[in-house]
């Protein structure tokens, strides 16, 4: 009996813990993989939007789905953001940093769009804005 408990229970912890981990703002792990395969993501599905949109609805269109990307994942954007704000690399060694690479991927588009569409906070914004020296 205790086998059969054991098979039922598990797996149902397995989607718990995954549903909390993703409702609890889980930041992307950075390394260089991680951060390549992500902007690959994005960068195929860019492909996929069509020619004749406004720029202002590409660039909508373009912040969801870096969001939504991350999210398929399991990971929250805004925190995502945030931890490579905390921990990326300042002065000369920026370009073999996997956060400084996915920040400069990501804010391609001004955070702006971003706060408009609330994928990030205000707090979080002024810091993408500092961070870039805005």
């Amino acid at each position: 009996m205790t086998r059969r408990a054991f098979c039922f229970f598990f797996p149902v912890l397995l989607v718990a813990a995954a549903a909390w981990a993703a409702e609890s703002g889980r930041a992307m792990p950075f390394n260089k993989q991680n951060v390549f395969n992500f902007l690959q993501r994005v960068d195929s599905a860019k492909r996929k939007l069509p020619d004749n949109i406004p720029p202002d609805e590409y660039q909508q269109r373009v912040c969801t789905l870096y969001a939504d990307t991350l999210r398929q994942g399991g990971y929250d954007f805004e925190h995502t953001v945030q931890n490579a704000l905390q921990f990326a690399a300042k002065g000369n060694g920026k370009l073999d940093d996997p956060r400084f690479l996915f920040l400069a991927g990501v804010f391609q588009v001004h955070p702006d769009v971003y706060l408009r569409l609330k994928f990030i906070s205000k707090a979080t914004r002024d810091d993408v804005m500092h961070y870039f020296g805005h």
